[in-house]
């Protein structure tokens, strides 16, 4: 199923029946509410959904609501990794009242970061080789192996803070039926790297922990020649239960319409009918736009069921 998702439009309504009747005229009935979802925009999502049979919210993107004293979008005020045990306990609560509000809209989806590593991202080197056409040289090669090192070296104990916040979670996603989904990050500060995110994978089996594919964030690091697009979504599509799809302009514009940047969208593996593909648009595009680009960009990438 294809949904939108409100990251594009939550910071500038005061109404959330208003907000979710903007999207649904550029013809979507399923929604994500993201990460900017203030209190005061609650009674008016459920009065849209009460008015609105066909309306659905599918997934929710963690924190949402924001907690009090919020009014801005930002997926990252806590971290599951903090070093302060305080933090973490914020990041654990709020991520559970997410749970709670997922229950009350219907939604069995909730968006994860995992939190990040304390350190420079090292990709300012990468950045600088790839401007340079030197992406597929030995020399660029090294620049990779050299971040991944240092990020390994760096990202044990934040990973192993993170991972104790997680297996919290998946407990209390048992509980409510919920799947959380862990989203692949831009930064290499981030977490999980690739190989922690196998990780993730095989210590949490649970039909209620999953993997979320973001389309932006992982052309990205292909970009700086950290990973190959395809070849990354095929290892991983086995546990997939959601995807964000964006594209991303060379080197740092994501949230592009599909199309307009380098994601190779017909490479990808096929993503399935059945989890929720929500479109993760910029603020600034302007909703004729949307409407006239998704509908054909849908048809063409929605596999048919059997």
């Amino acid at each position: 199923m294809f949904a939108f998702s409100t990251c594009w439009n939550s910071d500038r309504h005061i109404d959330g029946a208003a907000m979710l009747r903007e999207i649904a005229s550029m013809g979507f009935a399923h929604f994500e509410l993201s990460h900017g979802i203030r209190v005061s925009l609650i009674e008016g999502i459920q009065t849209a959904r009460k008015e609105n049979p066909n309306f659905r919210v599918v997934s929710l993107h963690n924190y949402c609501p924001l907690p009090v004293g919020y009014i801005r979008s930002s997926p990252n005020i806590y971290f599951l990794s903090a070093e302060r045990e305080s933090e973490r306990a914020k990041a654990v609560r709020a991520t559970i009242a997410t749970m709670d509000f997922a229950e009350k809209m219907g939604a069995r989806h909730i968006v994860l970061h995992m939190g990040e590593v304390r350190m420079t991202d090292p990709v300012e080197p990468l950045m600088a080789s790839v401007a340079a056409g030197k992406r597929d040289t030995t020399g660029h090669r090294e620049l990779v192996a050299r971040a991944r090192k240092l990020r390994d070296a760096k990202g044990g104990r934040a990973f192993a803070r993170a991972m104790e916040s997680l297996s919290t979670l998946v407990e209390e996603a048992r509980l409510r039926n919920l799947v959380l989904g862990v989203e692949s990050r831009a930064r290499l500060d981030e977490i999980p790297s690739e190989a922690e995110l196998e990780r993730i994978l095989a210590e949490f089996s649970s039909e209620h922990l999953g993997y979320w594919h973001d389309t932006g964030h992982v052309q990205m690091w292909e970009n700086l020649g950290l990973a190959d697009h395809a070849v990354w979504l095929k290892k991983f599509q086995g546990r997939l239960v959601g995807a964000h799809l964006h594209d991303v302009i060379w080197p740092e514009h994501d949230h592009q319409l599909p199309g307009d940047g380098s994601v190779p969208f017909d490479r990808l593996a096929p993503l399935r009918a059945e989890i929720p593909k929500v479109f993760e648009m910029h603020p600034g595009i302007p909703p004729e736009v949307i409407s006239t680009r998704l509908k054909p960009f849908m048809k063409k990438i929605e596999p048919a069921r059997p």
